[in-house]
């Protein structure tokens, strides 16, 4: 077990999945198109690093109205 925290690979996927995570809401909130997408990626990488704007991001990804389309 110790070999495989001592390996680069570990370290470098271990970094890859907790920035995915980190901006995981504002992916959600693109794939969905919502309308204050700017704000959620402030509310994201701004908020993000406290326990309570990683959650509140996440959960206006999910909220936030989608945004209409008009041709």
């Amino acid at each position: 077990m110790l070999d495989v925290v001592e390996s680069y690979a570990f370290w470098i996927l271990l970094i890859l999945v907790l920035i995915a995570a980190y901006i995981l809401p504002s992916v959600i909130g693109l794939l969905r198109g919502v309308e204050s997408l700017g704000l959620l990626i402030a509310l994201n990488l701004l908020g993000g690093l406290t326990c309570i704007g990683w959650p509140a991001a996440l959960l206006a990804a999910f909220m936030l109205p989608k945004r209409v389309r008009r041709w």
